[in-house]
């Protein structure tokens, strides 16, 4: 087998591996399999990088990812906690080494219907998971949202992480959906058995109900917003192209979809208010308010905001909000995440031993500009223009049918995370792969 077929099963294997990880944790640095994997195959694409940089990327357009990369690493020397700022500076450097690693694999042969099957299989394993654990499971407590419902979060650790992924899926099974409903007078992606098999518009139906629902089970408001908003970008991009009614059925099979877990949970809701209306303690209150994660955020928010009041060129450090959160928190918001279970009582209360373990604003721009400035922040919105940009024009000067539908579907999925991302973070393990296979394919020339 030559170093070219290995680089590309390894790549595969890589995003096999991207719902299921194991995190293996050494001091501050945390290890999944996925990146083991997609780190080798990011070592050998550093011999075609070096060797054919011009056939890779623009050297205009690493301007911005460099200077990106300058602000993590200045922001260094006022993180509280430096290990962290090396390990987040580095993950940043390695996406862009993932991203590099897509382009080139690309550039040998088209990889979009292999990567994308994969990302879709496996998305439709971890969603049957979640909805399990949503109707059967009831630990960890703290992820119950009813006394008979639990928040769907699969192999993750937390359920938007899950909600994040999923959300970037929604799109891309959109897009198939759309290219196998079409007569298809032209060919311009090889078809192999796996993508006869997903140009099945039943078995797309199908999909994108179970994907929908394990998005719906994990109850991440921020990865509903993401893919609804990614949906209406990907329809706007082809209301001249496709028709209106095309999207009709696949919108009735989300909406079914929503609508069972939406009555569920609103029934659900009102059985727990039945059933603890006799529980006044304060802390009861608090937890189980549906207000309680929106006031929590606003907290966090105005915490981060008094963070770039006095850090506002280099900010706290990347990766370090957690580490200054002590500092200017108030003490409601400190309160609230000291909120603790008591297993023996089946009662909650306030533990004012419990570290502050919050890493998050829930806003993705906030959060790189109060941890890496105005540099950082600048050059992120640099980078976001660049691609947007290049992006939109490929598919604009798509040659066919099907590659613009592809091309919109993957804009759209990034857009649904980076959405999502404005009340939660994009740069998670598993939403960051999906954003940053989708942003390198969406700007490659297909072959």
């Amino acid at each position: 087998m030559n170093k070219e077929k290995i680089s590309y099963y390894i790549l595969l294997l890589g995003i096999i591996a991207i719902p299921f990880d194991i995190v293996w944790k050494i001091s501050v640095v945390r290890v999944t399999i996925s990146e083991i994997l997609l780190s080798l195959g990011i070592i050998l694409t550093l011999v075609d990088v070096i060797k054919f940089p011009e056939k890779l990327i623009n050297k205009k357009h690493l301007i911005p990812v460099m200077v990106f990369l300058f602000a993590c690493a200045f922001s260094i020397t006022t993180a509280q906690n430096k290990l962290i700022s090396i390990r987040e500076t580095i993950q940043y450097i390695w996406m862009a080494g993932l991203f590099l690693y897509i382009l080139n694999e690309n550039r040998k042969r088209n990889i979009f219907y292999p990567v994308v099957s994969i990302l879709i299989f496996v998305s439709a394993i971890v969603s049957i998971a979640g909805i399990y654990q949503y109707f059967v499971v009831r630990e960890p407590i703290h992820f119950l949202i009813t006394e008979t419902r639990l928040r769907a979060h699969g192999f993750y650790s937390q359920p938007n992480t899950l909600g994040g992924f999923l959300s970037g899926i929604i799109p891309l099974l959109l897009g198939l959906y759309l290219i196998s409903s079409s007569e298809r007078k032209d060919k311009t992606i090889a078809d192999t058995r796996l993508m006869l098999f997903f140009r099945k518009k039943g078995v797309i139906l199908t999909l994108l109900f179970i994907v929908n629902a394990g998005i719906m089970a994990t109850y991440s408001r921020a990865s509903w917003i993401g893919f609804i908003g990614g949906l209406i970008i990907m329809m706007f991009f082809l209301r001249k192209s496709i028709p209106l009614k095309r999207f009709i059925i696949p919108a009735a099979v989300l909406c079914i979809s929503s609508a069972i877990f939406l009555l569920d949970i609103s029934y659900s809701y009102i059985y727990t208010e039945k059933n603890m209306s006799g529980k006044k303690s304060a802390v009861n209150s608090l937890f189980f308010n549906r207000d309680f994660s929106n006031s929590q955020r606003s907290m966090l928010i105005a915490s981060a905001v008094s963070m770039l009041y006095d850090y506002p060129i280099g900010g706290i450090g990347i990766g370090n909000f957690r580490a200054r959160l002590p500092e200017y928190a108030s003490p409601e918001l400190i309160e609230s995440m000291q909120v603790d279970y008591n297993d023996s009582t089946r009662t909650w209360f306030i533990n004012h031993n419990k570290p502050i373990d919050i890493e998050l604003v829930h806003n993705m721009f906030l959060q790189i500009i109060v941890e890496t400035g105005i540099i950082g922040i600048t050059a992120f919105l640099w980078i976001l223009f660049i691609f947007y940009r290049e992006a939109i024009g490929r598919m604009l000067a798509a040659q066919s049918s099907e590659d613009r539908v592809v091309r919109a579907a993957m804009i759209a999925s990034i857009s649904a995370i980076l959405i999502g991302g404005i009340f939660g973070w994009p740069f998670s393990h598993g939403i960051q792969e999906v954003m940053i296979i989708n942003m390198a394919l969406s700007v490659s020339q297909w072959s």
